[in-house]
């Protein structure tokens, strides 16, 4: 299939791109001037539609910046998804790195780095044994436990042990709002440090917290960003006060019912709900569908005509019960009245009926 000269988006087909004819490629130009080589497929399904000029300035600028031995020279190539600059390393090495890589650090150099390990030399805390492959080296800490560590990691300087002096954390040292006193036993493979905050708390944080700042605090920093909720009212509840933290770490407030019953509830519960009073008002609405339904029925009953006993005959000087009889008249059952005798041989009939369907029961009604 010829592309050329034909457009797709802001993309302006020039020609061919050498490469796998499996999976063609064109060279395209942008009209913001821009040249790249796109996919046959994503311009023909409609996934690529410009360089990204469109959706402000497009992708950031590296050239000029520097990421660990590479060195950004200019842009090269935007694929679907991803832009690569041409680099040259420390050695001399020109290459094309994704940007991507490049921020986040998956890629430091050529691989010229692991090179310039050697055997019996000391890397931080950790001494070169053996060199197990290409990228995989065998050491001894200061400690004396033997750690297996990658190449990339040593010559970067990421690790420095195997785990017994992690980079980055001193004692009597400050990390956010916590002072590092001593360090801690070890919890579940990760080594901890005993702190202080500012509050006067102390409080064991992983060294990985520390380093990465996920716990700057004792809890009490936290605390100062809960929003207030005193003297709101939430269906019959009044907050007064906040009386603690609830194990999903939502807030808790004590809160006062109309009826002056205290209650807790978190803020979610309040802010969603599903919390609107001590319980008095469930323990008020219960069965009130029953309740109306009855009053309903007795309303309608008493709109009945008064009329004589359906079996016998007789007059009805007492209130009657009423059966239905078979049919219906606007979708409700059509009622009839029976004095109280005929009402008991009725229910008494009924019961039988039930007994049949039930075999052993019929000893019961005899």
């Amino acid at each position: 299939m010829d592309l050329r000269f034909q457009t797709f988006g802001d993309w302006l087909v020039l020609g061919k791109a050498a490469g796998n004819d499996q999976e063609p490629a064109w060279i395209c130009q942008c009209a913001c001037n821009t040249t790249a080589a796109i996919d046959e497929q994503a311009l023909l399904d409609g996934r690529a539609r410009g360089c990204g000029c469109q959706r402000g300035n497009g992708f950031k600028d590296l050239t000029g910046q520097r990421f660990g031995n590479w060195l950004v020279l200019s842009f090269a190539r935007r694929r679907i998804h991803a832009t690569y600059w041409l680099c040259r390393c420390r050695c001399g090495t020109l290459r094309e790195v994704s940007g991507t890589h490049l921020r986040r650090r998956k890629t430091t150099s050529c691989g010229c780095m692991l090179t310039t390990l050697t055997l019996h030399r000391w890397y931080g805390r950790l001494f070169t044994i053996k060199r197990l492959s290409r990228k995989r080296w065998l050491t001894r800490c200061t400690c004396g436990k033997a750690h297996e560590v990658s190449g990339y990691a040593l010559a970067d300087g990421k690790v420095q042990s195997c785990g017994c002096h992690p980079p980055g954390i001193t004692v009597n040292a400050w990390y956010g709002e916590l002072f590092v006193l001593t360090q801690a036993p070890t919890r579940r493979g990760r080594i901890c440090w005993h702190c202080q905050c500012v509050c006067g708390t102390e409080r064991t944080v992983s060294g990985t917290y520390l380093r990465t700042a996920a716990v700057p605090s004792c809890g009490c920093k936290d605390k100062s960003l809960v929003k207030d909720l005193q003297g709101q009212i939430f269906g019959r509840l009044r907050v007064l006060e906040r009386v603690g933290t609830t194990p999903g770490r939502s807030a808790l407030w004590l809160c006062q019912c109309t009826c002056g019953t205290a209650c807790h509830a978190s803020r979610h519960e309040l802010h969603s709900g599903q919390k609107r009073s001590c319980g008095c008002w469930r323990r008020e609405t219960a069965g009130s569908g029953l309740r109306q339904w009855q009053a309903e029925e007795r309303l309608r009953k008493a709109d009945l005509p008064t009329s004589p006993c359906a079996a016998c005959g007789t007059h009805l000087p007492h209130t009657p019960e009423f059966f239905p009889r078979n049919g219906y008249r606007q979708g409700t059952p059509v009622l009839s009245p029976y004095c109280k005798p005929c009402a008991r041989r009725k229910n008494a009939e009924k019961a039988r009926r039930r007994a049949q369907r039930a075999p052993g029961m019929e000893s019961c009604f005899a």
